[in-house]
């Protein structure tokens, strides 16, 4: 009776720990499928983000967006990317098999007109982990003008959901279930059975404590017959739950590394932040944007990395606070090496799947180089319209004073060389002749430079521009280096314009060290096709509120200086698509910075 009871609590704890062991099995998959689903979820929220700022700076017409999304089909592995205008019209699509979808019929009237509020859709097929992302574009903050339709497979794990948990866990249940039944039934008929068999053989019964005896080694090597093949069943499961968790882990895995690559290709900088403003994802691009490495920026506030005051932080603040994004936001910010630069931005809300807000994205590109270019095309078109102006004034003035230059010199010649005011008449006729000099550079200054462009070697021609300074006689006290490659590529330009931009460089650094000092001419290669050429001077420098204005016309700080030197040189190299810089620090000295280019300007 006492081993009845024993038995009777081991297949109670047998069946506990069989219904206990199902339910936790069922539990980790079920984690497993949701951490897959999360981590596809996000890295289809991380290609949007890549794709929408392109998108949302060209027309929307077939013409435009056709090329650019069959690029991204190619470049980020999407099965179908579909743009639709505001009343669910396809404009463009490109796709890579994938059926068009049905998007009147998919979504309700509710959906469309949450997505035409500058709301992002997002619906996952549990039958074939299909994901389908409406995302609004915005060509600015309050307008919607189209909508993006991202389709993506998603690598389905075959998690214990709905029909096939309810079968694990009944057929786990069942194993226990019918070894329960079993046994009571073969207990039940243990004893009649045994006697049958005592019976049959012809031998007499045992005794009935020899009885309880054989019918307890019998109960004893079923139970533990029992045991063994459901401890055997169960190590089979464990098996192969292991192995669909080892699945799901690595698809995880796998769609992990796949959005790492995809943030470290594309050349767009994207930063993520947690709701605390720190610092989650940091990719190559804004490494090399920034100048800030991804293991200083990870892991730190915004506040920390770009300042309280910046741009960045303001926007963030405006993300994760007010909830609202940025479509298209252009600003110049200062890295850490002082350098400033401009960037566009466009900012969006991460959320999870109950659509809270769990962090913010930034997505943005270096724009100083178009900067640069736009600046250089409209200080063209300022010099052009100066230029003629310019001209016109000079030929005015030198028509007025070639009649004072002409009554001047019939007036000496009536006084006499002897005459006192003869002394005044020569000062009138000498400041006609600076005028002289002032309307012949003005008219330098405005004529068109009609570029004669051919391959020039550095070398021999700044050699030769260093020796005719030396023989002028003014560099008696001052040294002049000259650090030219030998393999340097020869430029493309015009000699003589060149000649005289370098030459005057040269002349404003003698100027500026008052002939006592060191002028330093270096040049080096910058792939793919431009070579950088500095002149360097160990003057006195030149303040910094004058730094931004030394390139206009008609600014100087010299006491006899016309300000036409300095715009002059920029004239002539925006002439040859280059473009010159200047960093300067009082008591330090200045440095010009020439960019030209070693191959052809484009016409």
């Amino acid at each position: 009776m006492i081993f009845s009871n024993q038995i009777k609590f081991v297949f109670f704890i047998l069946v506990s720990f069989l219904i206990l062991l199902s339910f936790h099995l069922w539990n980790i998959l079920k984690d497993q499928s949701i951490a897959l689903k999360e981590t596809e979820k996000a890295g289809l929220s991380q290609i949007s983000l890549l794709i929408m700022p392109e998108v949302e700076k060209i027309p929307l017409n077939p013409q435009t967006l056709t090329p650019l999304l069959k690029k991204w089909i190619t470049q980020l592995g999407i099965d179908r990317l579909t743009v639709y205008d505001t009343k669910g019209a396809e404009i463009s699509h490109a796709s890579q098999g994938l059926e068009a979808p049905r998007f009147r019929e998919e979504l309700s009237r509710q959906d469309r007109d949450h997505i035409l509020k500058g709301y992002t859709l997002t619906i996952h097929s549990e039958e074939n982990g299909l994901w389908k992302m409406y995302i609004p574009i915005q060509m600015n903050e309050s307008t919607v003008s189209g909508i993006l339709h991202i389709q993506k497979q998603g690598k389905n794990l075959h998690a214990p959901e709905g029909s096939t948990a309810t079968a694990l866990f009944l057929k786990i249940f069942g194993i226990a279930g019918a070894t329960v039944l079993g046994y009571s039934f073969l207990r039940s008929n243990l004893r009649s059975w045994t006697k049958n068999r005592f019976t049959a053989i012809g031998n007499p019964l045992p005794s009935e404590a020899g009885n309880k005896k054989a019918v307890s080694l019998d109960k004893e090597s079923f139970v533990l017959s029992t045991f063994q093949s459901v401890v055997h069943e169960l190590k089979e499961k464990e098996h192969e739950l292991q192995r669909l968790k080892s699945l799901a882990e690595e698809k995880v895995r796998d769609i992990e590394s796949y959005n790492e690559n995809i943030l470290r290709s594309v050349s767009s900088g994207v930063i993520t932040f947690n709701p605390n403003m720190e610092i989650t994802t940091y990719n190559l691009a804004a490494e090399k944007i920034l100048g800030v490495q991804s293991q200083e920026a990870v892991g730190r506030s915004c506040e920390d990395v770009f300042g309280l005051n910046s741009p960045v932080y303001q926007l963030l603040n405006r993300a994760l606070k007010e909830e609202q994004a940025t479509a298209r936001q252009e600003f110049e910010i200062q890295r850490n090496d002082h350098r400033k630069i401009w960037v566009g931005v466009s900012t969006s809300l991460l959320r999870d799947q109950r659509e809270r807000v769990i962090g913010a994205t930034f997505v943005f590109t270096d724009l100083t180089e178009i900067r640069r270019l736009q600046e250089q095309v409209e200080l063209k078109k300022r010099l052009t319209v100066l230029g003629e102006m310019s001209a016109g004034i000079a030929h005015e003035f030198r028509n007025i004073m070639g009649t004072i230059l002409g009554y001047s010199k019939l007036l000496s010649k009536q006084v006499g060389a002897h005459n006192p005011r003869q002394g005044m008449i020569d000062a009138i006729i000498q400041e006609l002749k600076a005028m002289e000099h002032l309307i012949i550079e003005l008219l330098n200054f405005s004529k068109n430079t009609d570029l004669n462009c051919q391959p020039l070697p550095l070398k021999p021609f700044l050699e030769n521009i260093v020796n005719k300074i030396s023989n002028s006689g003014e560099m008696d006290h001052s040294d002049v280096l000259l650090d030219i490659p030998e393999n340097l590529p020869p430029v493309y330009g015009d000699e003589i314009l060149l000649r005289q931009a370098f030459s005057n460089l040269a002349q404003n650094g003698m100027e500026a060290m008052e002939n006592l000092g060191s002028l330093r001419l270096t040049a080096r290669f910058i792939p793919p096709s431009t070579v950088e050429v500095l002149v360097q001077d160990s003057g006195s420098g030149i303040p910094a509120e004058d730094v931004e204005r030394i390139f206009l016309p008609f600014f100087t700080t010299k006491e006899k200086g016309t300000g036409l030197g300095l715009a002059l040189v920029h004239k002539i190299i925006l002439s040859h698509n280059g473009r010159i810089e200047v960093k300067s620090q009082q008591g330090e000295g200045t440095t010009f910075h020439v960019y030209l280019p070693t191959l052809g300007p484009s016409r």
